[in-house]
C-alpha cells in the first residue's frame, strides 16, 4: 500500500513552506491567494503528498521566519562593504506616498526599509528625517556607517542631509 503513496517529510514540507511563501512575499502576491481552491490544487498536482500552506501561515510563522532569513542575508551580505545609502519615493496603487531606502554594497542592493507616509507630505524635512532614521539602522543593525547617499526624494533633502 505504501507504494501509491507520495509522503513529504517534515524537513521537505519546511522547506517547500519556505520557498512557497519567499514566491509570494517578492512579488506582493496577496496572502488570501494561499487559500483559494485553484492554488491549493495546483499546489497538490505540483507535489502530491504535499500541503500547501494558508493565508493564516504565510502571514504569520513563514513571514516572521523568511523576515529573518531576509535580515541575516542582508547582515551576511553587507560585510566590510562601503555602503551607499539609496532613497527614492512614489505612490502607490491607492496613491499612498510611499519611501522606500535601500543599502547598495557596490555589487548588490538590498531593501532597508519601505515606510508608508499615510497623510505626511514628503516634503525636505520630512524625508530628511527618513534618511537619517535609515542611516541610524545602518550603524545599529549591521555596525556600518554608510559612505555615499543617493537620493531622488527631493534636491533640498540632498543638500539638507549633506550640510
Amino acid at each position: 500500500m505504501t507504494s501509491f503513496s507520495v509522503k513529504t517529510t517534515a524537513d521537505e514540507q519546511r522547506t517547500l513552506d519556505i520557498k512557497i511563501a519567499r514566491f509570494f512575499y517578492a512579488n506582493n502576491i496577496a496572502f488570501n491567494a494561499a487559500n483559494s481552491k485553484d492554488y491549493q490544487e495546483m499546489i497538490s498536482t505540483l507535489c502530491p503528498g504535499y500541503t500547501g500552506q494558508t493565508m493564516d501561515k504565510i502571514s504569520g510563522e513563514l513571514l516572521d521566519s523568511v523576515s529573518k532569513q531576509v535580515a541575516d542575508e542582508l547582515a551576511a551580505g553587507i560585510g566590510n562593504c562601503s555602503l551607499t545609502l539609496m532613497s527614492d519615493g512614489w505612490s502607490g496603487v491607492r496613491n499612498d506616498p510611499i519611501i522606500a531606502t535601500s543599502i547598495h554594497t557596490g555589487s548588490k542592493a538590498y531593501l532597508l526599509q519601505a515606510t508608508d507616509c499615510g497623510a505626511e507630505k514628503k516634503t525636505a524635512e520630512y524625508c530628511a528625517e527618513k534618511v537619517e532614521a535609515s542611516l541610524a539602522v545602518c550603524k545599529e543593525k549591521f555596525g556600518q556607517e554608510v559612505r555615499r547617499l543617493f537620493c531622488l526624494l527631493n534636491s533640498s533633502l540632498v543638500k539638507s542631509i549633506i550640510a
